[in-house]
């Protein structure tokens, strides 16, 4: 098609890959330290929510996103409680945390905004975009990288930084340490849930941003469920990725070209509900080819 040759179409797929960049990392910096997080998509549908609702009452987008990191917090607050001190299964609580975020942000959605549906009603702050000069005068590539939301920028900063962290210094020594043989740490002297318990403290922080973008970023509104399982994507992500997280990155961008190219055939009479469907389906497809092609490799 056409539209894919676009520098426009690519603008779009970085803007729409952008909460998937934050899902990523979030769930990147607990599988490093050896915990399945499934919990991330209910911490950016719950982040999203206060974000959007803390801007519209305090008129600030920045206390919008103070509001949206301390509810993803205190949900990881929960989770490491959960998992580190009771030993609860770590699926079963992220299954809670999810179902409860879903339940509780349509409960509170009716109550502030009087729908369950969308928060329309309130008069919420956005992000601001960032033009950027050096950016914008570079042919092609400025249209792409140019003008895009501040939590764009943070994301893409934030791959290279994560990845630094994990392999280049002695936290990220040790959150692999852990993560490989909890035991082997132990014996070498370092303090297994302290390093647990920041890297789901991380992770949350890193949801949050993903949450607040959708709802503050992306669009100016609340939705029911406006995460659409990105949290999912990103675990099925990660999951092939590994601690490659330039590639669990790449195929984060790959599902948001895929969603605009998915919006785009909405134009030409096709099924909305099968249209929807594309994103994950060819996200899991590539997932399944690339993953293929790995293990082959490794013969």
């Amino acid at each position: 098609m056409v539209i894919i040759t676009r520098p426009d179409f690519f603008y779009l797929a970085l803007r729409s890959s952008t909460s998937l960049f934050f899902a990523v990392l979030a769930v990147y910096v607990c599988d490093v330290s050896g915990i399945v997080n499934i919990a991330v998509e209910g911490m950016m549908l719950m982040s999203a929510f206060w974000g959007m609702a803390v801007s519209t009452w305090t008129k600030s987008a920045f206390l919008g996103v103070l509001g949206g990191i301390f509810s993803s917090i205190m949900l990881s607050i929960l989770f490491a409680v959960l998992y580190l001190k009771l030993k609860a299964n770590p699926i079963m609580i992220g299954l809670s945390i999810n179902l409860f975020s879903a339940g509780f942000t349509i409960l509170l959605l009716n109550a502030f905004a009087g729908s369950k549906g969308t928060s329309i009603s309130m008069k919420s702050r956005v992000l601001p975009n960032l033009d950027i000069p050096v950016l914008k005068n570079i042919p092609v590539l400025g249209d792409i990288l140019n003008n895009h939301n501040v939590l764009t920028y943070i994301a893409l900063v934030l791959i290279p930084l994560m990845h630094f962290m994990v392999e280049k210094t002695k936290w990220g020594l040790r959150m692999r340490a852990v993560g490989e043989s909890e035991e082997m740490a132990r014996n070498l002297g370092v303090d297994v849930e302290k390093v647990k318990t920041f890297a789901i403290l991380l992770s949350g922080l890193l949801s949050a941003l993903g949450g607040v973008f959708l709802s503050m970023g992306y669009v100016s509104w609340f939705s029911k469920n406006m995460t659409g399982g990105r949290g999912f994507i990103a675990l099925a992500i990660q999951a092939f990725g590994g601690r490659l997280i330039y590639l669990s990155s790449l195929m984060a961008f790959l599902f948001g070209m895929m969603e605009i190219l998915s919006y785009n055939l909405q134009v030409f009479g096709f099924s909305v509900e099968a249209v929807k469907m594309i994103p994950f389906v060819l996200t899991m497809l590539l997932l399944v080819i690339f993953s293929k092609f790995k293990n082959q490799k490794s013969l």
